[in-house]
């Protein structure tokens, strides 16, 4: 086990932070276990750092709580931060790797250094998963009890919708009614797509509702040499970047493309992903030579230049999740085909050159693909609208729209106004 490292880089001595005055940290719970290889830096899934980056540009004093991960490599697709490039940036590594098996075993020490964190933070921030008991449990109700500042929680998703697309419906129940409570419990809860906003906005004392952009202006595909990969197509590169998870609705994809095989011009699909569900949909696809799967890449500049390559994404998720990859598909200028979820619906409503099926219904996602190939003349005309959409819509964005919020509701707290239900939309 890895020493337990703050982000100044010495040991953390739990009870003299218990005793101090309350600080001004922003302290998030994360359950990804992260790494610390030397005082002050660690290292963090490249697309959380991007995150991290640009939520430390709000919020001056963010922290970071998570599993100590026992080695480097246990932490996928790892970027290197170093707290000198984000001031006031720090993180505490718990003495637990983040294995359930000894989850248990570690509970109560763990208890006990979330209790001292949450009564020195300003804001305790709890984040969402798909477990009954797990960390993020732990710190909902830990803040609940030892929290002196502001209680937020953070829905980047709909867990309870994940769970009733891979049969889990029991469970589903379960966190339905338990994220229903929370939101109505803490401060503010942080929103994520218009399928989370419905499900859990009325419930909410306080909510906003932000969408799932983890773009920087960098990552804006060039609209003219874009329109190049559009001309005299031979083959149509279509791409399918996901968690190969029960609920993401790639099997539905391969079903469909198995149907549509002998119909559509030459094509090939690069499944880009990893995840619990690979074994059964690589046994589905093996009799498609057209259909292979890649390893996913580092959220950053490789991602979008291999995206940008593409002339075609699909995003076919059963559940009710703003998925992060149709405003990737659209700054990178490829064309979109995607669930007709009222997420993605609401989300993608300004573009009207895009493609959609419904959800869970292989069938109708062949309906769509045949219409897509067959209207291939407009994808340039598609591309072009999709750049031009995402200009400026930058997780700087998302995270201002955030930080507008918990600066009212700040405010409220401070002010002992009344907590009545009230959203903030983007």
């Amino acid at each position: 086990m890895q020493p337990l490292f703050d982000g100044e880089g010495s040991v953390n001595d739990m009870a003299a932070r218990g005793s101090r005055p309350r600080s001004q940290n922003y302290t998030i719970t994360f359950p990804i276990p992260l790494f610390s290889p030397a005082p002050g830096r660690l290292l963090i899934p490249s697309g959380l750092a991007r995150d991290v980056r640009s939520h430390a540009k709000f919020e001056k004093h963010l922290r970071i709580i998570a599993p100590g991960a026992r080695r480097a490599r246990d932490v996928q697709d790892a970027v290197e931060v170093d707290i000198k490039e984000l001031p006031g940036f720090s993180f505490r590594l718990l003495p637990w790797s983040g294995n359930p098996k000894t989850f248990l075993a570690q509970l109560l020490f763990l208890r006990l250094i979330l209790a001292s964190e949450a009564r020195d933070a300003l804001v305790w921030h709890t984040c969402c998963s798909t477990s009954r008991w797990d960390l993020t449990t732990e710190s909902y109700w830990v803040g609940r009890k030892h929290a002196t500042g502001l209680r937020v929680l953070g829905l980047d998703s709909d867990p309870a919708a994940m769970l009733e697309q891979s049969g889990r419906r029991d469970d589903a129940a379960v966190l339905r009614t338990r994220y229903r409570q929370w939101a109505g419990d803490v401060d503010l809860t942080i929103m994520v797509g218009q399928g989370v906003f419905e499900q859990y906005s009325a419930h909410a004392r306080k909510s906003v509702l932000t969408n799932a952009v983890w773009l920087t202006s960098d990552d804006l595909a060039d609209p003219a040499e874009n329109a190049a990969k559009f001309a005299d197509v031979a083959v149509v590169r279509m791409i399918l970047p996901s968690r190969l998870g029960a609920w993401k609705g790639i099997d539905d994809t391969i079903v469909a493309l198995r149907s549509l095989a002998q119909e559509l011009p030459p094509w090939r699909l690069d499944i880009m992903g990893d995840g619990e569900d690979k074994g059964r949909l690589t046994d589905l696809a093996s009799s498609t030579c057209e259909i292979r799967f890649v390893p996913p890449l580092p959220y950053g500049a490789a991602f979008f230049e291999a995206l940008r390559s593409y002339h075609l994404v699909i995003a076919p998720t059963r559940a009710q999740e703003e998925t992060r990859v149709v405003y990737d598909a659209a700054a990178s200028g490829c064309v979109l085909l995607h669930s007709a979820t009222s997420t993605l619906e609401t989300a993608l409503a300004p573009l009207s050159l895009r493609w959609s099926f419904r959800p869970g219904d292989p069938q109708d996602l062949a309906r769509a693909l045949g219409e897509a190939f067959a209207q291939r003349s407009l994808w340039a005309q598609a591309a072009r609208a999709s750049i031009e959409w995402m200009r400026g819509r930058t997780i700087d964005e998302m995270h201002a729209v955030r930080a507008a919020a918990l600066a009212e509701a700040r405010l409220g707290l401070r002010s002992g106004a009344s907590t009545e239900t009230g959203a903030v939309q983007t």
